[in-house]
Parts: C-alpha cells; sequence; structure tokens
C-alpha cells in the first residue's frame, strides 16, 4: 500500500458541500483507504482567467494499492462523474482533483507527472497538507512537507532564473519586470562573458571568477531593493548554483578530472555557497535544437555541430545539478517564453501568502 497525498479545490458553487462530495466518491474506491482530511482553506485564484471566485482548497491522505496512473486516472473519473469542465488552462472549475505525492517515488511520463510539479511553490497546498502530513517527503527536495511550508515563510523573497545559455532567461526577466510587484535584477553587463579569448587556463578561470563575484555582488544588495518599495519579490536572471559547472563546462581545453581543476571547483562552490540562496529556483529547460538555433544566431562563426555538441552537455549536466537534492525547490518549465512567464507569474503569486 503506497501513502499518498491528493489535492482538492472547487470555486464554483457550494464548494465545500462539492468538496465533501468528491472526497466521498474518491474514497468510496475499494483501492482507495483515507487517513486523514484537512480543514478547507479559502485562498485567492492563482493563474487563468481574471475576476474568478474564491477557492476552496483541501488535502487527503490516503493509502492505496492503485498505481500512480491508475490513482490519476481514477481522480479524473471522480471530476467526471461530478461534471468538470475543462476549458483553458486554471479557469474557474467545480471540482480539482490532484495527485500531489506518491510514496517518495519521483515520475515523469506523458500521462502522469510525480511528485506534482507546482506543488512545492502552492502555499494553498502546503498550508492544509501541513495539517496531517508534514512528515511527509517531497523526494526531488528531500524535504518533509513542513521544511517546505517553512521556507516559503522564511526565505528572501528572491527567485533565481536558471537555465542553459541561450535559454531565454534575460529575455523572461524583460517580461516579468512588467509586474508592479517584482524587480528585476539582472546581470550586470552578460557581455563580459567572454572566456574564449583566453587561452591559458589560469586566465580563463581568473574571468570567470571576476563575472560571478560581479553578480554576487549584485545579491547581497537584497534587502536594500526591498526595503522602502512595494516589490513583493526580487528575480535574477542568473542563478550562482549553476557557475561552478559553467566554470568546468565551457570550454574542452581544461580537463575537470585534474587536481587542480577540482580545487578550482571546489573554491568556487565555497565562495557561491555563501551566497543568499533563492526561494525558488525557475528553470527554463529549452529544447537543443533552439537553443542551437540562437546560438548560431549569436556567433555566426559558430559551427551547428559544435554548437550542439557543447549544448546538449551543458543542458545535460544542468539537468542532473537541479534533478539532485540540495537546492531547495525548483520549477522546471519549457516552452516558449510566453508560457515561462505565465507560470512564473502564477507562482509568484501562489507562494505569496494567501490571506
Amino acid at each position: 500500500m503506497a501513502d499518498c497525498l491528493i489535492g482538492i479545490g472547487s470555486n464554483l458553487g457550494d464548494r465545500a458541500a462539492i468538496l465533501d462530495r468528491a472526497t466521498a466518491l474518491f474514497c468510496g474506491h475499494a483501492q482507495v483507504q483515507l487517513l486523514a482530511h484537512s480543514t478547507y482553506h479559502a485562498t485567492r485564484p492563482v493563474g487563468g482567467p481574471g475576476g474568478q471566485p474564491v477557492f476552496l482548497n483541501g488535502v487527503l491522505r490516503i493509502m492505496t494499492s492503485l498505481d500512480p496512473k491508475a490513482l490519476l486516472a481514477w481522480a479524473h473519473s471522480v471530476e467526471d462523474q461530478m461534471g468538470r469542465q475543462r476549458t483553458r488552462p486554471w479557469a474557474a472549475r467545480n471540482v480539482d482533483i490532484d495527485l500531489l505525492l506518491y510514496d517518495r517515488q519521483v515520475l515523469k511520463s506523458a500521462e502522469c507527472v510525480v511528485p506534482h510539479p507546482r506543488m512545492i511553490v502552492r502555499r494553498f497546498v502546503l498550508e492544509p497538507a501541513q495539517e496531517i502530513a508534514a512528515d511527509m517527503v517531497h523526494a526531488p527536495t528531500n524535504w518533509t512537507i513542513a521544511q517546505l511550508l517553512d521556507h516559503l515563510n522564511q526565505a528572501s523573497p528572491y527567485i533565481a532564473l536558471a537555465g542553459a545559455f541561450f535559454s531565454g532567461r534575460t529575455v523572461l526577466a524583460g517580461v516579468i519586470d512588467q509586474r508592479r510587484d517584482t524587480h528585476v535584477l539582472r546581470e550586470p553587463d552578460p557581455s563580459d562573458w567572454d572566456i574564449w579569448k583566453h587561452e591559458q587556463p589560469d586566465a580563463r578561470w581568473a574571468a570567470q571568477w571576476a563575472c560571478v563575484a560581479r553578480r554576487r555582488e549584485c545579491l547581497t544588495r537584497l534587502s536594500d531593493l526591498l526595503r522602502g518599495r512595494s516589490s513583493k519579490y526580487v528575480v535574477s536572471d542568473f542563478w550562482l548554483g549553476q557557475w561552478p559547472m559553467a566554470a568546468c563546462q565551457c570550454y574542452d581545453q581544461v580537463d575537470c578530472e585534474q587536481p587542480a581543476e577540482l580545487d578550482r571547483l571546489r573554491q568556487w562552490r565555497q565562495r557561491v555557497a555563501g551566497s543568499p540562496s533563492p526561494m525558488l529556483i525557475f528553470f527554463l529547460d529549452v529544447p537543443l535544437d533552439k537553443l542551437a538555433d540562437r546560438c548560431v544566431d549569436a556567433y555566426r562563426q559558430c559551427d551547428r555541430s559544435t554548437a550542439c555538441r557543447w549544448l546538449r552537455d551543458y543542458s545535460e549536466r544542468l539537468r542532473q545539478q537541479l534533478d539532485t537534492p540540495g537546492h531547495g525547490p525548483v520549477l522546471r518549465v519549457t516552452g516558449d517564453v510566453h508560457s515561462a512567464s505565465t507560470e512564473l507569474a502564477a507562482a509568484l503569486d501562489a507562494m505569496y501568502p494567501m490571506r
């Protein structure tokens, strides 16, 4: 039997009665046993069309012998039985049932993604979940529900955009900068990332550290940027955590398995570790062909096959880095800048205190 967490919500009709009925139907399955039911939390809508009614949200803790795909299919079946109409994403709905956690399993497929990728930024999930499942572990971060909620309550309101070169971080920052409640912190001078002009490894390392030091200095001003402003968040178009890896990946001439290079990487990680930690890492996971197109457009002398090889290696290492627990919450998104900006805006709204 698997220990699972289920999210339920409604913002149409008699919300409490609808959620009570949805719970009864969902837990009426012979292979589903209800362990605990949170209270209902009234929360404002995030994402989707404006002008929606207020939601009621709750969480169920269950035991089940259904596998994750079957459990999710059952949730959709209950929604259908209750007349759920699926129009546009995040539109008003009479009932919404989400599979949040399935033991400590991590699944990524077209049919089923577990844990729910957005639960880490949603107070309307974490606050009711805290009531009945504070001990449950979110496998990608290796944090409990209680730790995830504490992180939202205590972390600096700082979001770092991560992604390979040419992933569109700066463009996305420009879009999100239009929000009145967000201050965007841009790279001091993106053009200074020109380590290829240095032939010697020592000079290349020094040039890269100078780049990182300037960005690290920017982050020391987080408190000043928020003090006396209407901004709720600071969003940077860079994430310092990926720079030690970038230092090794940005050129083939340096062997990162050699003791001298490993020592440099250790020094980098120590220096970066002293920087402010983001509340959320927002990872732009852009397909390789688009990255290569942008690279060739930016550097006409760049061979496409070389760009593809370099960007593929870098992207794969970045994914592996972010898939390893220890960075805190990571929200991974694919698609164009428009869809990414919608996701980021919804995440910012969902992290902010609901009441």
